[in-house]
């Protein structure tokens, strides 16, 4: 039986009879995150919850897709079955992201560009962008962007990057990978590369100030260079990707890092390295300006062409 408590306290009961008071975070795949009071917060496995009520209305994301904002009052009924509609697998005041068709989505756009005029004729454009979709256990994430040098009217040869990442959550913090990506590099001889991989991931940090993922990964990469003689490969490739992201000054401002490194599995001296770090900081609601720099190290001992790629932008930007 429970306490009478104030109207305004949540309150969490657990399996062995203990009983909180405070405010109800988010309810995750795996647990329930708690703020009792005058306590720190807590995170509680929901295997091991009885009994859950909220004193006002939450954001509930069901299971099948759909949204509603009510009370929570809910009691196990048994190991496999729940009262007032809360499932395991409901997200109670889930990400922003999170929540189907309403806001499923975010992503950015940047926009770079050099002329140089006087004793050079030189121009530079840079053009990047990334949209994510989020619902329920899947996320789908596209990346890409493309550049392009040219002076006195003549082109250096087009340099691209395009990428579909798709993952789909099996726990709270773990979830498997399927992706793809193709690019181009003329001005490196690289007439274009293809990745095609799986892979597991995990979310070591995710918070709304900062967030962290890891994943392994196990790929096929074809490769064909512009070389005196055309030059074609293809191998088995082990690696590893990371995505790092910390918000400060009242989360107006972004720090990002994200990585991918990749090696042939027979021959671990070719090695495809790519990395993305910077600073984002907002204009306006929407409009933001970015200071990048990318690092692209290529080594394969077979292909005489410049191992390290470094660029330093300074770019405007759109983001929703």
């Amino acid at each position: 039986m429970l306490v009478s408590m104030p109207a305004a306290a949540d309150i969490l009961v657990m399996n062995n009879g203990d009983s909180l008071t405070g405010t109800l975070v988010r309810k995750t795949l795996e647990f329930v995150r708690f703020k009792p009071d005058e306590a720190d917060e807590i995170r509680v496995p929901f295997k091991n919850i009885k009994e859950l009520r909220t004193a006002g209305t939450v954001t509930i994301l069901h299971v099948d897709g759909t949204v509603s904002e009510r009370e929570i009052h809910f009691v196990r009924a048994t190991s496999d079955q729940t009262t007032e509609g809360l499932k395991a697998k409901d997200l109670v005041n889930p990400e922003d992201a999170q929540v189907g068709v309403a806001n499923g989505w975010s992503g950015h756009m940047n926009f770079s560009m050099k002329l140089d005029r006087g004793h050079t004729n030189e121009n530079d454009v840079d053009f990047d962008g990334a949209m994510k979709l989020w619902y329920e256990l899947h996320r789908l994430t596209l990346m890409g962007e493309w550049e392009d040098d040219w002076s006195d009217g003549v082109s250096d040869g087009d340099k691209w990057y395009a990428v579909t990442d798709y993952n789909y959550y099996l726990g709270e913090k773990t979830y498997a990978e399927l992706y793809s990506a193709f690019e181009a590099d003329e001005p490196a001889l690289l007439e274009k590369r293809s990745y095609i991989g799986a892979g597991l991931g995990y979310d070591l940090i995710y918070s709304d100030v900062q967030q962290l993922r890891c994943e392994g990964l196990f790929s096929r990469i074809h490769e064909e260079y512009l070389l005196e003689e055309r030059y074609v490969e293809s191998y088995w490739a082990g690696g590893v990707k990371s995505h790092y992201e910390y918000r400060f000054l009242d989360r107006a401002v972004t720090y990002y890092a994200d990585g991918i490194g990749l090696f042939d599995l027979d021959n671990a001296e070719n090695i495809v390295v790519k990395l993305w770090t910077g600073f984002r900081a907002p204009l306006t609601k929407h409009l933001t300006i970015n200071a990048e720099v990318k690092v692209e190290l290529d080594v394969d001992p077979r292909v005489e062409v410049d191992e390290a790629q470094y660029t330093y932008r300074l770019k405007m930007g759109y983001q929703w």
